[in-house]
């Protein structure tokens, strides 16, 4: 790998970072407090929202910062203060404070618009509602977040895990079975091009992916989601390329 594409796949990774970052002022013209939003924000479709957000960061107390820095217990916290992760852009510390409910909401409409500057590359949430879902989800991962009266409200009774996604567009890559943890884990850092070029064994895929996390810092993929790209990938972009995508 040439160093300009290293140091281009680190900078937009290093994007991951911001995913949560801060802005100063109140709710957003047009839209809903924060706080009232909550009132109907369902934590299990931010945990399916989320989905995006894991290549570059973890979720859990104890996760070890990758490419972009741990969110767990992230209301509350300085900014730019997670322990054992240097990689903060200027723009990041320079932003400062803490992050509140209304900074958090603000930046994840935007990264760009809220920080100038900032190295974050996610196109944000637009959508006030689905932001609430991400916001009630990491508050609820970490108990940082106490619950509107009456608690959050429920997600569809049939609602899986990846339901979000299940009539999502995954642009180039092909519809099917483990297309949505793929498209969220690997169009953080590649456009969708790349990755349907490849033509490469299950081996292959292992060991890419193996260094992407030692060399590049990407979050390591866990669990069945783990499975689930790798039986992806191998399946839709092996060796014979069945789905190459035309010029």
């Amino acid at each position: 790998m040439s160093a300009a594409l290293s140091r281009r796949l680190t900078r937009h990774l290093l994007a991951g970072l911001l995913a949560w970052l801060p802005a100063t002022g109140g709710a957003i013209a047009g839209e809903a407090s924060i706080q009232e939003r909550l009132a109907t924000a369902s934590p299990a479709r931010g945990e399916a929202l989320s989905l995006v957000c894991r290549a570059c960061h973890g979720f859990a107390e104890d996760a070890a910062p990758t490419l972009g820095p741990n969110l767990w217990g992230l209301l509350g916290r300085a900014v730019a203060s997670e322990e054992g992760y240097d990689r903060y852009s200027p723009a990041m510390a320079a932003y400062a404070g803490v992050w509140s409910l209304e900074r958090l909401d603000r930046y994840l409409r935007s990264p760009a618009e809220e920080i100038e500057g900032t190295s974050m590359v996610f196109p944000g949430v637009p959508d006030a509602g689905e932001r609430a879902d991400i916001i009630a989800w990491l508050g609820v991962v970490s108990g940082s977040l106490t619950p509107p009266d009456g608690g959050f409200a429920a997600s569809d009774p049939d609602e899986s895990a990846l339901g979000k996604w299940e009539n999502a567009d995954f642009g180039l890559l092909v519809t099917a079975e483990g297309a949505a943890v793929t498209h969220a884990y690997c169009t953080v850092c590649h456009s969708e091009r790349i990755v349907a070029q490849q033509g490469l064994t299950r081996e292959d895929w292992l060991e890419t992916l193996e260094y992407m996390v030692d060399e590049h810092g990407m979050a390591p993929i866990e669990g069945p989601e783990f499975d689930l790209v790798v039986d992806y990938l191998s399946t839709h972009y092996g060796p014979d390329r069945p789905n190459f995508p035309s010029p």
